[in-house]
Parts: C-alpha cells; structure tokens; sequence
C-alpha cells in the first residue's frame, strides 16, 4: 500500500474514533433515542401557542460533534466519502474494501438525498437529508455565511427549528454507522496481508 494511502486510511480511523468517544455519543447511548415532541396550549387571549422540545444530545454536543463530523462529508477533506471514491481505482487496495466502500458510499449519498421531514419554511419544498446537514454545518455550525445561512435563520425562527434540529441529529446518528464500518474497513485494510 502506498503511503499517502496509508495515511489517509489512519486519519480516516482516527477521526472516526473520535466521533465514537465523543459526548453526542455517549448521551446517545445514556439515553438511547433523539426525538421532537410538539404540544400546543390556548392562551388568555384565545390565541394558541405552539411548544416544542427535543430530547437528545444537547446542542453544545451536536455542534462539537458536527466539527469532526464534517470532515467525513465535505469534499475538499482528505477523508471525505468523495475524497475516499478517489482511491478505489488504486489496486494496492483490496477488492473487498473497494466494493464495500463504493457501496456504502451509495447508501449514504441515497439516504442524503432523500426527503424524510415533511416540513416545510416559507412555501420551500421539504428539505432532504443532504440540504438539513447543509444548513446545519454550512449556515451556523462551521461557517455561518453564503448561500445557506438564511435558510438556518427561517428555520431557527420557525416554529420547527427543533424539528429540523432532530433529523440532523438522527442524520448524523445515522452516517456515523456507516463511517464506523468503512473505519473497520480501513483497520482491516492496514493490517499486513498474511493477518487480514
């Protein structure tokens, strides 16, 4: 295996053990679930109020893990899913990492692009999966500028912003199974053929 290969294979590994020691983690385990409850009360005035409350991973712990998280999904990162396709022309690599990392790789592109919330801000369509982690990490989380910042405002000041808050961090649950198989795909991968 080349060493630029090898390197990237233990950065990949590395940065996925960090996301599997982190408190998004653990209070994921602690509690077992993430979840939006909606509840509306009729005021004095006869008007209604709309209440809502996410259960889950606290913000602090979204936005922390998000950091790390980014770096599976953003391009121009070495590790990145698209960056990782890069590498499975290269035959120092097995076979079987090859396949499995083009498939997973698939699933994830087709889960992200899937629309799961039927929710809509302002007349938009509902968002996929892909456009929630967009403005999630691209309109606050790690930039907070461009094209995606006024979506997270209307989402923020929308009465569902915890709506939207919750399938990111279920989205995130989500893809961080499949960076943990492609991380064991990596470990095996680095191990010397005559072990593997």
């Amino acid at each position: 295996m080349k060493a630029e290969i090898r390197e990237v294979l233990e950065f990949f590994v590395e940065k996925a053990d960090e996301l599997m020691a982190s408190d998004f983690v653990r209070r994921l385990n602690e509690t077992g679930k993430t979840g939006f409850r909606v509840s509306v009360n009729r005021v004095e005035d006869g008007k209604w109020l709309l209440i809502t409350d996410r259960s889950g991973p606290t913000r602090t712990e979204v936005k922390a893990f998000a950091v790390t998280f980014r770096f599976f999904i953003q391009d121009t990162d070495k590790i990145s899913f698209r960056s990782l396709s890069k590498l499975c022309s290269d035959e120092s690599l097995s076979e079987h990492w090859r396949t499995e990392f083009r498939r997973v790789r698939y699933e994830v592109n087709d889960y992200l692009d899937n629309r799961h919330l039927p929710i809509a801000v302002d007349g938009a369509p509902n968002p996929s999966m892909r456009e929630i982690m967009n403005v999630f990490i691209y309109g606050d989380i790690t930039h907070g500028n461009g094209k995606h910042r006024p979506t997270y405002i209307k989402w923020r000041e929308s009465g569902f912003f915890l709506a939207f808050e919750n399938e990111f961090v279920v989205l995130m649950s989500n893809i961080l199974g499949d960076i943990t198989y492609v991380a064991e795909l990596c470990r095996r991968e680095l191990q010397p053929v005559s072990s593997r």
